[in-house]
């Protein structure tokens, strides 16, 4: 409203303005004619200089108001048309020309003053819009590194919780429960795991989107793949009264890519296929079309129209966003899948018929190298047949409720740890003993896990000790980070939230290596 005031108060300002400078260049002109006509070469002199002069300032001034230039100009002009004919007229031709030279004189000189202040205008905005460029790119590179900041300190900081639920859960499940706590165990156990699933998938973007999410190229058996997909879903397939079935006879063997990543796109489909359909069957199926392998999955659910399609594989978006909408999700497990499909060169397609059901296909260029593994062949053991782990184990953690975590599944292998909260207390109480396996957190307070490991690999150096085994406990779990572990000295890796499994086959990974390390010439 006070704009509009203050434009309604100005606009009157605005015409007496140019009405005053339309009169001016109006009387100006005037003036010239009367000048000329005074008689005497003198005042004609004065008079043609003071019409290139006026003509020059409303050049010079309103030369990017096309209108005002022409009204101003106007009398300016009619001045020296009335001179050049008054000249014509009085037989003084040679006095014509020379006024005509010298109006084309001053107009090239006016061009050229022009000229040299547009070009220096265009550089110094060319500058300006330079300057700001490269000040909204430093503004662009501080908030993406404070944005991935905040994600690593939230990722810790929601794990950290997280381990509690799910490490607490785990060891639960191996007391003596009823079934009514056996299936509220679960309920625990499924929310956690979903809510650490949701975590993934936003962090996961996040590394997609900023360039950081790379891809591992190891060997793996597309058909342990499939088995873990199809032992994964199945009790929920069950409980639906669903149809499920995995079938890749068609692309059986090994192949070299990143299988975690595979497995993620393959599990992100099939829960997605879960979520949508009520009744009918889910089926999963892979074939090999020359250099690209194809993995389909293909559902009875409720379909997708054509609309539906074509914000389908939006980030953060849902076909139904309403409040009363029947199917839960962040949105986010497609978009994923198609950002992990470019990355591994494929592409992601979908087809759909509203009611009918829907087939989401990867094709991506996964070289396959050879037959698949002999049934069984590298699979970890069974959980029943584990057995307790003599073992001395000095565990480095800071935070309580993942100490207690720690404490309770190692007890269940029958391990009692050695626990300190910080990488300086493990070094001080490493070099005091002998340990069997160092489990190590990456972040702690004082000194990290990562300082602590190359100090205690110095110090074995110093000491002449044998290699302790180090395994890093860490929610940072990417390649490039394994690496930078690796490089400090640690030998294996187990994320948060721990697994018993993962804990177990790590402990028994370190005593083998330590084996190994202690006892270097002995024949087996």
């Amino acid at each position: 409203m006070d704009t509009h005031r203050r434009s309604r108060w100005l606009r009157p300002l605005t015409y007496a303005a140019t009405a005053n400078s339309l009169a001016a260049g109006a009387l100006q002109a005037l003036m010239v004619v009367v000048i000329w006509r005074g008689g005497g070469d003198l005042a004609h002199g004065f008079a043609v200089v003071t019409a290139f002069i006026g003509l020059s300032y409303v050049l010079l001034h309103y030369y990017a108001n096309l209108v005002m230039f022409r009204l101003l100009s106007a009398p300016y002009a009619a001045a020296l048309a009335y001179i050049g004919y008054d000249l014509v007229r009085a037989g003084g031709l040679k006095t014509a020309a020379l006024v005509v030279v010298a109006a084309a004189v001053v107009s090239v000189a006016n061009f050229f003053h022009l000229s040299r202040r547009q070009l220096d205008r265009s550089r110094s905005a060319l500058r300006l819009a330079r300057l700001r460029a490269e000040a909204g790119e430093l503004a662009a590179e501080s908030a993406s590194r404070a944005k991935s900041t905040f994600l690593a300190t939230m990722s810790h900081e929601i794990r950290t919780p997280l381990n509690g639920v799910l490490g607490m859960a785990q060891a639960m499940a191996a007391d003596d429960l009823t079934d009514k706590q056996r299936d509220r165990l679960g309920v625990i156990h499924e929310s956690g795991e979903a809510l650490l699933a949701i975590l993934n998938d936003i962090l996961d973007l996040s590394k997609v989107e900023a360039g950081k999410l790379d891809l591992e190229s190891i060997e793996f058996d597309l058909a342990e793949v499939a088995r873990g997909a199809h032992s994964a879903f199945t009790a929920l397939a069950n409980k639906k009264g669903l149809s499920f079935a995995v079938n890749v006879e068609a692309a059986r063997g090994r192949y070299l890519g990143d299988p975690t990543r595979l497995r993620q796109i393959l599990y992100n489909l099939i829960s997605n296929a879960l979520k949508f359909t009520d009744e009918g069957e889910i089926r999963v199926t892979a074939l090999r079309d020359g250099d690209m392998l194809e993995i389909s999955v293909a559902d009875t659910g409720v379909g997708i129209s054509p609309e539906g399609l074509a914000r389908l594989f939006g980030k953060f978006d849902q076909l139904d966003s309403s409040t009363t909408r029947r199917f839960g999700g962040t949105g986010l497990g497609l978009a994923i899948c198609r950002e992990l499909a470019q990355l591994m060169g494929g592409e992601m397609s979908v087809e759909s018929e509203l009611g009918r059901g829907s087939r989401f296909i990867l094709r991506a260029p996964i070289a396959h190298i050879g037959d698949e593994r002999p049934t069984g062949a590298g699979a970890p053991p069974a959980p029943e047949a584990r057995q307790s782990l003599s073992l001395r184990v000095l565990a480095a953690e800071d935070n309580s409720v993942n100490q207690l975590v720690l404490r309770t599944l190692l007890h269940q292998l029958g391990v009692e740890p050695v626990v300190v909260d910080n990488g300086a207390a493990a070094v001080q109480a490493w070099a005091g003993a002998h340990w069997d396996v160092v489990l190590m957190d990456v972040q702690m307070p004082d000194m990290d896990g990562i300082e602590a490991t190359a100090r205690i690999r110095a110090l074995e150096r110093e000491m002449g000790r044998p290699r302790t085994p180090i395994v890093a406990l860490t929610a940072n779990a990417m390649s490039h980070q394994i690496e930078r572990y690796l490089a400090a000295g640690m030998d294996t890796h187990v994320s948060k939230p721990i697994e018993a499994c993962a804990l177990f086959e790590a402990l028994t990974l370190a005593a083998a290596l330590g084996e190994a390390t202690a006892a270097p010439a002995k024949v087996a």
